[in-house]
């Protein structure tokens, strides 16, 4: 069998698009790996500050419900570590740089029959709680919110 000048030249060039196009699908699904894990590691780390943000709100209800949760309703502020114990602040301060956490107290209603409503007679004992994070990815502010509810022990 006699091959014609330049179908060996043909097959290698061939041979590289293919390998080409493998190595840049391979580049591409590798790129969006990477930039799918960094976005989980960062829902990961929003989840774990917003569960600390509730647990700090338990601990603070239960320090002094009066000073630290009934006072402050309705109202937004940030948590602050001080070194020694967890504060109320107006001032806006970022974890690790990049997460902004804020906290917001809101009254709650009870209807006649006594279940919680969007109207009806203010109770003093229960308030929602609702946990912001946000922070930036690339160009846009990502903000996760998770609200519940916390009640004065006695």
């Amino acid at each position: 069998m006699h091959l014609s000048r330049g179908s060996g030249l043909l097959e290698i060039v061939i041979g590289a698009a293919i390998i080409g196009t493998a190595i840049v699908a391979l580049l591409a699904s590798f790129t969006a790996y990477f930039r799918y894990a960094l976005l989980y590691e960062k829902n990961l780390q929003v989840a774990y500050l917003i569960e600390e943000g509730f647990e700090v709100m338990s601990f603070l209800r239960d320090a002094d419900w009066e000073v630290n949760i009934a006072a402050h309703s309705p109202d937004i502020f940030f948590l602050e570590w001080t070194g020694t114990e967890w504060a109320i602040t107006d001032t806006a301060n970022y974890i690790d740089n990049l997460f902004l956490r804020s906290v917001f107290i809101s009254n709650v209603y009870r209807n006649v029959s006594g279940k919680i409503s969007e109207s009806g007679t203010d109770d003093p004992y229960t308030k929602k709680i609702t946990v912001d994070v946000s922070y930036a990815n690339g160009s846009t502010a990502v903000v996760k919110s998770v609200s519940t509810y916390i009640t004065k022990l006695e």
